[in-house]
């Protein structure tokens, strides 16, 4: 797997690490924010980081 594309989708965890909150708060900012997320099956979530990007551009969370 290419570089850029093994960090194209971030954890939970470190999307929880980047904005310095707990784990807990960072699923409570995913689930008002789903279009930054991209759902693996009924149970796992990923962060598309580019859509993060944009998103942080664009002001955050609403």
């Amino acid at each position: 797997m290419k570089p850029e594309t093994a960090k194209r989708f971030l954890k939970v965890e470190e999307f929880a690490q980047m904005f310095d909150v707990n784990k807990q708060r960072a699923y409570e900012i995913l689930r008002r924010n789903p279009s930054i997320v991209v759902k693996l099956g009924n149970r796992q979530i990923r962060v598309d980081s580019e859509k993060l990007k944009q998103w942080v551009e664009n002001g955050g969370a609403k």
